[in-house]
């Protein structure tokens, strides 16, 4: 019999197909759940990069945005032996220069605002408090060791890249040592200042950081004058720079206000019309400087400082609003003159200077001629009383002495220009007293200011001191020897010590090394001009000391080449009808009508402020 087995249903095996299956099903669904997530997780990613790409660009925007009106001090070049000495002095003084500019802006903030309040805490945006115009390095660096990927580039480079973009500006500089000075070379720009210091030989392979620390301080108000429009104004109208950087800046007509403030050449008319002006400015000056502190300053100032100027002329001008312009015999002469920014100027001829072989044997007294020119002579004919003693030779020879070893700083330059200025306006406004202390107070701050040793040796000469006009004039010429007028001044002067008989032969006869040939040597094209000046002057001397036959025929000889329609002309004239109507001088009338009428127009259609003398004049034929 046969037995039949009956087996399980694969129960087993379907649970374990079902569980795979699950597993599968469940091992797909994460699969695509991580491919989701790893999408989205991407997807974040790429967000987070974006965002973080756009806050990093916009960090770059603003921070160039916030540096645009800023300049920024950058490490210097030194020589390799001085890197090898202090590898950091290209930074040390960077940063003393930063320091340096920022005590700068300070000073002129406390000296504005009268107080000692710092920076830190104050809003830029104020448009009423002054900004601040420099920039530590530091705080614009936002990672120059990391560099962007396969281009070598630093994001700081990208940052002043964009900073430049938006106006931001650098000072770099070097210092280097050549023929026995340590120089300082600064650039801002285009602006290139440079500074010396003698250096002795045993400091030749140090880093001599106090000279450096002088040359930096000098530099301030260069570079921040060349920085910003409203400290180069500053600056400009305190008289601590001359130059003007930004001439098409909204400050053109602050700065021009200051121009002609300084202007030794500006008569009374010019300086009440300031005057006139300013008060009018100051009337509204919270609309006008719109609250800017530095242009309320100097309006406030520059007004001030007019009406000292006008002061000692007019000193009834704020009550009476009248003054009436002095007329003087001589006026000084004012040359244009660049200052440089080293603090110690070049020498030129100071050191071999050798004064007494330049005015050769002691020179006579100058005796003060019995008649002086009649006070109801015609305008412009002169006639200034003689004033003895304002200054000795020994004064000038003591401020001369030692003079040639002195190093002169940058300030001590300015303010001997300014004071120069001042005494030539005195000078030209016949305050003759106070011209002379102004004209010795610049020569005490630059021993080698030519021009106010040239204008004050033709003060003294107009004032009978011939001795002591001869010894500053061969001093200017010793100093200065590319401006033709002062040695021609000095031959003047010259011969003013002669006896009157032979004054003509200063020039007649002069030697090539005489003054008279000195001046004609420097620019041979300006003889004819030259000519004329110191016939002009002769002849006045002539008028002075009662030769009028002589004084006659030596203005016919002044205007016999050159004879325009100014100034100069008008005085010759003008003593020609003196010398006929009220000396006696035949023909000399009859000589003044010929030149007037064949004098010519002035160039560029300008007419002469004496002009309506020259028309005015009546010949004797139309009598």
């Amino acid at each position: 019999m046969t037995t039949e087995t009956e087996t399980d249903p694969p129960i087993i095996q379907s649970r374990m197909a079902r569980i795979a299956k699950r597993v599968g099903d469940a091992a797909h669904r994460s699969l695509d759940a991580m491919k989701l997530m790893t999408e989205r997780l991407m997807g974040l990613l790429r967000l987070f990069a974006t965002v973080g790409l756009t806050l990093i660009v916009s960090l770059v925007v603003y921070k160039a945005i916030q540096s645009a009106d800023v300049v920024v001090v950058k490490p210097f070049s030194v020589p390799k032996a001085i890197q090898d000495i202090s590898p950091d002095s290209g930074r040390i003084i960077a940063t003393q220069l930063d320091i340096e500019l920022k005590e700068a802006e300070l000073s002129i903030y406390n000296t504005i605002k009268g107080s000692e309040q710092a920076w830190e805490g104050r809003s830029r945006t104020d448009r009423v408090e002054l900004a601040q115009i420099t920039g530590s390095a530091g705080d614009f660096l936002l990672g120059s060791n990391i560099k962007l990927p396969e281009t070598g580039i630093s994001i700081n480079d990208v940052v002043e890249f964009i900073a430049s973009v938006f106006g931001r500006r650098n000072i770099i500089g070097s210092v280097y040592q050549d023929q026995g000075k340590l120089h300082l070379r600064v650039e801002l720009g285009s602006q290139i200042f440079s500074y010396e210091r003698p250096l002795d030989a045993s400091r030749e392979k140090t880093l001599n950081f106090d000279l450096i620390e002088q040359m930096l301080e000098d530099s301030r108000s260069d570079l921040l004058s060349a920085a910003s429009p409203q400290h180069n104004l500053y600056y400009y109208c305190s008289g601590k720079t001359d130059r003007v950087f930004h001439q098409d800046s909204r400050f053109t007509q602050w700065f021009d206000y200051c121009a002609r403030l300084n202007n030794p050449q500006s008569d009374i008319e010019d300086l009440t019309q300031l005057i006139d002006t300013l008060d009018a400015l100051n009337a509204d000056s919270e609309a006008v400087t719109e609250g800017n502190l530095i242009l309320s300053n100097v309006l406030s100032n520059t007004l001030a400082n007019a009406r000292q100027k006008l002061q000692p002329i007019c000193p009834d001008y704020e009550l009476t609003k009248v003054c009436k312009p002095r007329v003087d015999t001589a006026q000084a002469t004012v040359a244009a003159m660049v200052v440089e920014p080293a603090p110690a100027p070049r020498q030129d001829n100071a050191q071999s200077l050798t004064l007494p072989s330049l005015y050769g044997n002691a020179v006579p007294s100058m005796r003060v001629p019995d008649v002086v020119a009649s006070s109801t002579d015609p305008v412009g004919s002169g006639g200034d009383v003689p004033v003895a003693g304002l200054v000795s030779l020994a004064d000038l020879q003591s401020l001369w002495e030692g003079c040639s070893s002195r190093v002169i700083t940058s300030a001590e330059l300015l303010a001997s220009n300014k004071s120069e200025a001042e005494a030539t306006f005195l000078f030209n406004n016949k305050l003759t007293a106070q011209a002379v202390e102004k004209y010795r107070e610049a020569l005490q701050q630059n021993c080698r200011n030519a021009f106010a040793w040239a204008n004050l040796g033709v003060l003294l000469n107009g004032h009978y001191q011939g001795e002591t006009a001869v010894f500053a004039l061969a001093t200017a010429s010793g100093i200065n020897n590319r401006a033709d007028w002062i040695p021609n001044s000095w031959c003047i002067a010259q011969a003013y010590n002669d006896p009157p008989a032979q004054m003509v032969r200063r020039l007649t006869e002069a030697k090539p090394d005489d003054a008279c040939s000195i001046a004609r040597a420097i620019n041979p094209a300006n003889k004819v001009m030259l000519d004329k000046q110191f016939y002009l002057a002769v002849a006045d001397r002539f008028f002075d000391v009662a030769d009028y036959p002589q004084a006659a025929e030596t203005y016919q000889i002044a205007l016999s080449v050159d004879k325009k329609r100014d100034c100069n002309t008008s005085k010759a004239v003008n003593r020609l009808y003196t010398l006929e109507t009220k000396h006696k001088i035949k023909g000399a009338w009859q000589a003044a009508c010929a030149i007037r009428d064949s004098a010519v127009p002035l160039l560029d259609g300008k007419v002469s402020s004496c002009e309506p003398e020259l028309v005015a004049l009546q010949c004797p034929a139309t009598q």
